[in-house]
């Protein structure tokens, strides 16, 4: 089987229930920013990211931690990836567009979001979600300014190659 149901339903499931429900929920009430090209795209991109790096940080030979309870691959590390991942990051650039952030306000702006996108990290390594074997919760910060640096520049991409049909508020 590809993805194995987990054993057993625990905190770390309903955690990510939780954290889904409230990520979704923050982007839907939103009011709609960006044509949904746009919203696509960092729900894909924000997707695969995670993914990858999972895959590339937390299986050998690095194998700095585990994704909840299981070395397979589960149903709630997809629920995870989907639904947890990309409302984060597509609420970071939101507000980053909507407030038009630049210079030092930028700085600003990423250091508080990744203080608190590590300190959620935190909240799911207590939850179970995360089981560190060679990571710190501390190396996750710099990785969290990177990804929406990446974010933030992925906005940008797009915008520039739809040219005159991106719109900024459907």
């Amino acid at each position: 089987m590809i993805l194995v149901p987990p054993e057993p339903f625990d905190r770390n499931e309903w955690f990510i229930i939780a954290a889904s429900l409230v990520s979704m929920l923050v982007m839907l009430l939103l009011k709609r920013r960006f044509p949904s090209i746009v919203i696509w795209y960092v729900f894909l991109f924000n997707f695969y990211l995670g993914l990858v790096v999972d895959l590339s940080i937390a299986t050998t030979p690095l194998d700095l931690y585990d994704v909840n309870d299981s070395i397979k691959y589960e149903w709630f590390d997809v629920i995870l990836y989907m639904f947890c991942y990309p409302p984060s990051a597509y609420v970071i650039i939101y507000f980053y567009d909507r407030w038009n952030i630049k210079g030092m306000r930028l700085v600003l702006y990423l250091i508080v979001c990744a203080l608190i996108t590590t300190g959620l990290e935190g909240l799911s390594v207590w939850a179970g979600v995360f089981h560190y074997k060679g990571w710190r919760l501390v190396y996750s910060f710099p990785v969290y300014i990177a990804v929406y640096l990446m974010n933030i520049g992925m906005l940008k991409f797009i915008r520039k190659h739809l040219g005159r049909d991106y719109k900024h508020e459907p």
